[in-house]
Protein backbone atom coordinates (compact mmCIF):
# COMPACT_ATOMS: atom_id res chain seq x y z
CA UNK A 1 0.00 0.00 0.00
CA UNK A 2 1.43 3.50 -0.85
CA UNK A 3 2.43 5.65 2.06
CA UNK A 4 0.78 9.16 2.77
CA UNK A 5 3.08 11.63 3.96
CA UNK A 6 3.51 10.67 7.21
CA UNK A 7 6.72 13.17 8.74
CA UNK A 8 3.39 13.36 4.30
CA UNK A 9 -6.03 23.61 -18.90
CA UNK A 10 -8.05 26.56 -18.00
CA UNK A 11 -4.22 28.31 -17.19
CA UNK A 12 -4.86 31.34 -18.96
CA UNK A 13 -8.22 31.98 -17.30
CA UNK A 14 -7.51 31.63 -14.06
CA UNK A 15 -3.77 33.66 -14.17
CA UNK A 16 -1.42 31.46 -14.74
CA UNK A 17 0.19 29.75 -18.34
CA UNK A 18 1.95 26.98 -18.26
CA UNK A 19 5.00 27.62 -20.12
CA UNK A 20 8.77 25.49 -20.24
CA UNK A 21 10.65 28.80 -18.95
CA UNK A 22 9.19 32.36 -16.89
CA UNK A 23 8.61 35.48 -18.79
CA UNK A 24 11.12 36.75 -20.51
CA UNK A 25 10.58 40.13 -18.53
CA UNK A 26 11.34 38.33 -15.15
CA UNK A 27 13.65 35.75 -16.30
CA UNK A 28 16.86 37.65 -16.66
CA UNK A 29 16.41 38.98 -13.29
CA UNK A 30 14.83 35.98 -11.18
CA UNK A 31 16.22 34.40 -7.72
CA UNK A 32 15.04 30.89 -7.72
CA UNK A 33 13.65 30.06 -4.24
CA UNK A 34 14.15 25.96 -3.64
CA UNK A 35 17.14 25.82 -6.42
CA UNK A 36 19.79 24.12 -4.74
CA UNK A 37 23.37 21.91 -5.58
CA UNK A 38 21.52 18.33 -5.15
CA UNK A 39 17.87 17.84 -5.46
CA UNK A 40 16.83 14.33 -5.11
CA UNK A 41 14.27 12.74 -7.13
CA UNK A 42 10.99 12.57 -5.80
CA UNK A 43 10.54 8.99 -4.50
CA UNK A 44 7.90 7.25 -6.69
CA UNK A 45 7.09 4.50 -7.64
CA UNK A 46 8.07 1.73 -5.04
CA UNK A 47 8.33 3.25 -1.71
CA UNK A 48 5.77 5.86 -2.72
CA UNK A 49 4.97 9.15 -0.25
CA UNK A 50 3.16 11.89 -1.17
CA UNK A 51 2.11 15.55 0.02
CA UNK A 52 -1.40 15.27 1.02
CA UNK A 53 -4.12 17.86 2.26
CA UNK A 54 -1.40 20.53 3.73
CA UNK A 55 -0.18 23.77 3.09
CA UNK A 56 4.03 23.19 3.65
CA UNK A 57 7.56 24.44 3.37
CA UNK A 58 11.15 23.42 3.37
CA UNK A 59 12.91 24.65 6.30
CA UNK A 60 16.32 23.19 5.41
CA UNK A 61 18.06 21.93 3.01
CA UNK A 62 20.81 20.33 3.78
CA UNK A 63 21.48 22.05 7.25
CA UNK A 64 20.80 25.29 5.00
CA UNK A 65 17.79 27.47 6.62
CA UNK A 66 15.50 30.16 5.25
CA UNK A 67 15.66 29.01 1.40
CA UNK A 68 11.88 29.88 1.19
CA UNK A 69 11.86 33.09 3.34
CA UNK A 70 11.67 36.69 1.17
CA UNK A 71 14.55 38.96 1.97
CA UNK A 72 13.05 41.69 -0.09
CA UNK A 73 10.12 43.32 -1.93
CA UNK A 74 9.59 42.14 -5.17
CA UNK A 75 7.61 39.86 -6.83
CA UNK A 76 6.89 36.11 -7.51
CA UNK A 77 6.27 35.68 -11.45
CA UNK A 78 6.45 31.88 -11.63
CA UNK A 79 6.50 28.86 -9.72
CA UNK A 80 7.18 24.88 -10.14
CA UNK A 81 7.21 21.67 -9.19
CA UNK A 82 8.88 18.22 -9.99
CA UNK A 83 6.66 15.47 -10.10
CA UNK A 84 7.39 11.94 -10.31
CA UNK A 85 4.63 9.43 -12.03
CA UNK A 86 2.91 7.29 -9.26
CA UNK A 87 2.20 3.65 -11.00
CA UNK A 88 -1.66 2.69 -11.48
CA UNK A 89 -2.24 1.03 -8.21
CA UNK A 90 -0.79 3.75 -5.79
CA UNK A 91 -2.77 6.55 -8.18
CA UNK A 92 -5.81 4.62 -7.22
CA UNK A 93 -5.21 4.46 -3.39
CA UNK A 94 -4.35 8.41 -3.74
CA UNK A 95 -7.58 9.09 -5.20
CA UNK A 96 -10.23 7.25 -3.12
CA UNK A 97 -8.15 8.73 -0.42
CA UNK A 98 -7.29 11.65 -0.26
CA UNK A 99 -10.50 13.15 -2.52
CA UNK A 100 -11.44 16.99 -1.89
CA UNK A 101 -15.31 18.18 -2.25
CA UNK A 102 -14.16 21.17 -4.46
CA UNK A 103 -11.13 19.67 -6.41
CA UNK A 104 -11.71 15.98 -6.80
CA UNK A 105 -9.43 13.25 -6.57
CA UNK A 106 -6.65 14.11 -8.98
CA UNK A 107 -3.30 15.48 -8.25
CA UNK A 108 -3.52 19.44 -7.27
CA UNK A 109 -1.53 22.30 -6.22
CA UNK A 110 -0.99 26.29 -5.64
CA UNK A 111 1.29 28.59 -4.32
CA UNK A 112 0.78 30.65 -1.25
CA UNK A 113 2.55 33.11 0.50
CA UNK A 114 2.48 33.14 4.46
CA UNK A 115 3.78 35.45 7.15
CA UNK A 116 4.46 34.17 10.61
CA UNK A 117 2.70 35.86 13.29
CA UNK A 118 4.27 33.77 16.33
CA UNK A 119 6.48 30.60 16.95
CA UNK A 120 4.13 28.13 14.84
CA UNK A 121 1.35 30.20 13.42
CA UNK A 122 1.31 32.18 9.83
CA UNK A 123 -1.04 33.78 8.28
CA UNK A 124 -1.70 32.88 4.83
CA UNK A 125 -1.63 36.34 3.00
CA UNK A 126 -1.94 35.55 -0.72
CA UNK A 127 -2.28 32.19 -3.22
CA UNK A 128 -2.26 31.53 -6.75
CA UNK A 129 -5.19 29.37 -8.56
CA UNK A 130 -5.10 26.06 -7.95
CA UNK A 131 -3.62 23.94 -10.90
CA UNK A 132 -4.90 20.65 -11.76
CA UNK A 133 -1.15 18.12 -12.52
CA UNK A 134 -2.21 14.40 -13.38
CA UNK A 135 -1.27 15.13 -16.92
CA UNK A 136 2.02 16.81 -15.79
CA UNK A 137 3.29 13.54 -14.10
CA UNK A 138 6.60 12.84 -14.06
CA UNK A 139 7.57 15.88 -15.81
CA UNK A 140 8.81 19.40 -13.85
CA UNK A 141 6.18 22.27 -15.34
CA UNK A 142 6.88 25.71 -14.96
CA UNK A 143 3.53 28.21 -15.02
CA UNK A 144 4.07 31.42 -15.04
CA UNK A 145 2.01 34.02 -13.76
CA UNK A 146 -0.39 36.52 -15.16
CA UNK A 147 -0.73 38.12 -12.33
CA UNK A 148 2.54 37.71 -10.27
CA UNK A 149 2.40 37.78 -6.37
CA UNK A 150 3.71 40.72 -5.11
CA UNK A 151 6.18 39.51 -1.73
CA UNK A 152 7.52 41.68 1.26
CA UNK A 153 10.47 40.71 3.15
CA UNK A 154 9.28 38.37 6.36
CA UNK A 155 7.26 36.57 4.00
CA UNK A 156 7.74 32.49 3.43
CA UNK A 157 6.67 31.02 0.08
CA UNK A 158 4.85 27.84 0.54
CA UNK A 159 3.42 24.82 -1.52
CA UNK A 160 -0.80 24.27 -0.68
CA UNK A 161 -1.66 20.75 -1.97
CA UNK A 162 -5.51 20.51 -1.46
CA UNK A 163 -5.57 16.85 -2.65
CA UNK A 164 -2.43 14.90 -3.07
CA UNK A 165 0.58 15.58 -5.07
CA UNK A 166 4.00 13.71 -5.81
CA UNK A 167 6.75 15.82 -5.69
CA UNK A 168 8.15 14.33 -2.22
CA UNK A 169 11.54 12.91 -1.65
CA UNK A 170 12.63 10.88 1.43
CA UNK A 171 15.05 8.40 -0.03
CA UNK A 172 18.66 9.07 0.78
CA UNK A 173 17.59 12.25 2.22
CA UNK A 174 19.14 13.49 5.68
CA UNK A 175 17.64 14.38 8.68
CA UNK A 176 19.25 17.93 8.40
CA UNK A 177 16.44 18.19 5.54
CA UNK A 178 13.20 19.70 7.58
CA UNK A 179 9.65 20.49 6.18
CA UNK A 180 6.57 22.22 7.86
CA UNK A 181 3.14 21.42 7.74
CA UNK A 182 -0.08 23.13 8.56
CA UNK A 183 -1.26 20.92 11.14
CA UNK A 184 -1.39 20.66 14.82
CA UNK A 185 1.21 20.04 16.75
CA UNK A 186 -0.72 16.65 17.82
CA UNK A 187 -1.54 15.68 14.65
CA UNK A 188 1.25 15.24 12.77
CA UNK A 189 1.04 11.55 12.47
CA UNK A 190 -1.59 8.68 12.46
CA UNK A 191 -3.70 7.49 9.10
CA UNK A 192 -6.44 9.36 11.02
CA UNK A 193 -4.65 12.80 11.19
CA UNK A 194 -3.24 12.38 7.50
CA UNK A 195 -5.71 10.93 5.72
CA UNK A 196 -9.15 12.40 7.50
CA UNK A 197 -8.48 15.71 9.38
CA UNK A 198 -5.82 17.36 7.65
CA UNK A 199 -6.75 20.23 5.60
CA UNK A 200 -4.37 22.56 3.66
CA UNK A 201 -4.37 26.57 4.78
CA UNK A 202 -6.27 28.23 1.96
CA UNK A 203 -8.32 31.15 3.60
CA UNK A 204 -6.73 34.08 2.99
CA UNK A 205 -6.11 36.26 5.96
CA UNK A 206 -6.47 33.28 8.30
CA UNK A 207 -4.26 32.23 10.97
CA UNK A 208 -3.05 28.52 11.13
CA UNK A 209 -1.13 26.50 13.31
CA UNK A 210 2.00 25.06 11.72
CA UNK A 211 2.84 22.41 14.30
CA UNK A 212 4.46 19.50 12.74
CA UNK A 213 8.11 19.52 11.52
CA UNK A 214 9.12 16.57 9.19
CA UNK A 215 12.51 15.56 9.04
CA UNK A 216 14.61 13.45 6.22
CA UNK A 217 12.44 14.79 3.73
CA UNK A 218 12.38 17.44 0.96
CA UNK A 219 8.79 19.24 -0.94
CA UNK A 220 10.49 19.62 -4.44
CA UNK A 221 9.00 23.24 -5.45
CA UNK A 222 10.57 26.21 -6.25
CA UNK A 223 9.69 29.89 -7.33
CA UNK A 224 10.85 32.39 -9.69
CA UNK A 225 11.59 36.04 -7.52
CA UNK A 226 12.35 38.93 -8.54
CA UNK A 227 12.92 42.05 -6.86
CA UNK A 228 11.43 45.44 -7.02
Amino acid sequence: MPLILAGLVFAAVCGFALASNPSDAGAARAKIFGKTPNTPNPSCPGNCQVQARVTGFQKSVDGKRGIFRVKQTGHIVAWSVDLSRPNKRERNFFEDNLSSADFGSRPTARLSIIKKTDRQHYKLTKQTPVVELMSSLGQSPIFTLTDPLRVRSGEVVALTVPTWLPNFAHERVSRDNAWVGSRGSKKCEGEENLLEKSKPHQKVDSVRKYGCVYRGARLLYRAYFVPS
